[in-house]
């Protein structure tokens, strides 16, 4: 009896996220961005590592280009391909 007690909360929570459409669209954002990252390439993944994933410090452009030896503006035309193709990913573009 203890068992039901216990799963039949859990069951009730996940038909209701299964259902939620906000969850569902996060769920997705998820796995798009995911599976995006998998197909990045060295320096794309640098770029998305150093800028929003390293979480003990925040790295300035001038240090992504340094690590990367390119130009700031090279890198910067990278990000914005990064972020173009995950919009179209997504499907708001």
């Amino acid at each position: 009896m203890v068992v039901k007690q216990i799963a039949f909360p859990t069951g009730n929570k996940a038909i209701i996220l299964a259902e939620d459409k906000n969850y569902q669209h996060l769920k997705n954002i998820i796995t798009t961005l995911e599976q995006y990252y998998k197909e990045l390439d060295h320096d794309q993944k640098t770029i998305v590592d150093m800028r929003y994933f390293d979480k003990h410090e925040a790295y300035e452009w001038s240090h992504v280009t340094d690590k990367l030896y390119m130009s700031v503006q090279r890198v910067l035309r990278k990000r914005n391909m990064l972020i173009d193709e995950t919009a179209r990913r997504l499907g708001w573009v």
